[in-house]
């Protein structure tokens, strides 16, 4: 079991055709690697890092004494996994009752709001690729491609080199289930 002490992880799954999937970004503070430990089983996703990171490492039998001899741990990790499977009941409804654009305007909206943004306007900077954008929403580059083109004709982004610029937060959200 980890948790992330400094620094910025992300977790994927690839299909066997080599499309690959975000299902967890990770931040400080985040515990990770859980799931194995607890149910001993290999890990189900790949982990990697998207900036220099600093972990904290205990080992599986470190972890589940700690959890028998504190059971406020064990609650606050029984809640932790609550709150998570209720994050991914949303992830996937979304990606089956939306199309790809609300998609998009939910994710450019959330990481407007990470990076503290939320204005009525907002700089992504760096802006991750649409390969990266495709990966976190489920999509494909090419309808990542469309739907940017889509959002900058309607004059709601820009785009630049590494940049997206929100132009009008409110009218991004507006057609985005929220």
């Amino acid at each position: 079991m980890f948790v992330l002490l400094s620094g910025r992880l992300v977790a994927h799954r690839t299909s066997i055709s080599g499309r690959d999937l975000v299902l967890s970004v990770f931040r400080p503070g985040t515990l990770f690697g859980e799931m194995a430990a607890l149910e001993d089983q290999p890990r189900s996703l790949r982990v990697y890092a998207e900036t220099h990171c600093r972990l904290l490492y205990m080992p599986t039998g470190a972890f589940r004494d700690s959890l028998l001899a504190q059971p406020i741990i064990a609650l606050n990790l029984a809640t932790e996994l609550c709150h998570r499977l209720r994050n991914k009941n949303e992830q996937m409804f979304g990606l089956v009752m939306q199309d790809v654009e609300a998609r998009l305007r939910l994710l450019l909206l959330q990481l407007a709001r990470e990076s503290g943004q939320v204005r009525t306007h907002a700089l992504l900077r760096p802006a991750p690729t649409q390969e990266a954008l495709a990966a976190r929403i489920g999509a494909n580059r090419e309808a990542v491609s469309r739907a940017l083109s889509r959002l900058k004709r309607l004059g709601l982004i820009g785009t630049s080199r590494r940049n997206i610029v929100i132009r009008n937060i409110d009218a991004l959200a507006a057609h985005a289930e929220i």
